[in-house]
């Protein structure tokens, strides 16, 4: 099925479910949508961008429409509105639905990627994951990649690390930006001292303490030190051909994740 309009809506509201488990609109969403979608290792989620999948699409259906493909749809629209024009350069048809307007607005995108839309066919078939693809911009790859892309974390251990790694967590400082008032002492810890990210991780006694030990456990001697310190070390550190290196980065994950759960059932609950 192909998506043709209300890219931006069907986006907005999947990004607001996906924070507050709701489709009202909301101004809480931590990270834009954009982020999202872009590969893991430019710290995304590798989520679908509809908007640039829906244009995948258009061209295909443009591809076919080019190619006079034997369909009756196709032959419909080149005897009332091509009508042995060349498809490249004609007016778009002012009589023509919305639907087919919009296929002849395609034809830009088609013009200047008239090379790649070539690698998108084989054997007389159009790939709109290829079209996608192709349309994908090349973002920079984040430092912290290999850190979040360890085989063998729990998804949901492997989503609080990226929210982490991100700095996005709804931490107590974070939330008064919001609007939402809570105490801001820390609660795992006691001390009379804002909850901050770098707070948490790992200047907070407590998670110092449950760090130190998984350390104890996997036989690292390792000194303490504030959450960049710890992931320099452990990007250097954490190799997913070495099976102990990779156990690292998946009790990493489990310590933050655990840390992080803690905290909101001390908090809220």
């Amino acid at each position: 099925m192909y998506s043709i309009s209300g890219e931006d809506s069907g986006q907005n509201q999947k990004l607001n479910y996906l924070w507050t488990g709701s489709h009202d609109t909301t101004h809480r969403a931590p990270i834009a949508w954009e982020t999202l979608c872009k590969p893991k290792t430019a710290g995304g989620l590798n989520i679908v961008n509809y908007e640039r999948w829906n244009k995948a699409a258009l061209i295909k259906l443009l591809w076919a429409i080019i190619s006079k493909k034997d369909k009756l749809w196709i032959k419909w629209i080149h005897c009332h509105y091509i009508k042995k024009k060349d498809v490249a350069t004609m007016e778009t048809p002012k009589q023509a639905s919305w639907l087919v307007k919009k296929l002849f607005v395609a034809r830009e995108w088609w013009a200047n990627n008239i090379t790649k839309i070539q690698t998108c066919t084989k054997n007389g078939k159009f790939s709109i994951r290829k079209a996608y693809l192709h349309t994908t911009p090349q973002y920079p790859k984040v430092y912290w990649k290999t850190l979040v892309m360890v085989t063998g974390m729990l998804p949901k251990q492997k989503y609080i690390l990226w929210m982490a790694m991100h700095r996005i967590l709804a931490t107590v400082d974070r939330l008064a930006k919001w609007g939402v008032q809570v105490d801001k002492s820390c609660t795992l810890c006691g001390r009379d001292i804002e909850e901050t990210h770098d707070h948490l991780y790992f200047e907070c006694s407590y998670s110092q303490c449950l760090w130190k030990g998984m350390l104890r456990w996997l036989e690292y001697q390792r000194t303490t030190g504030n959450w960049e310190t710890k992931v320099q070390w452990l990007i250097a550190n954490v190799n997913n051909r070495n099976p102990r290196k990779a156990l690292l980065g998946v009790v990493f994950a489990a310590v933050v994740y655990n840390i992080w759960m803690e905290r909101n059932e001390r908090r809220f609950q």
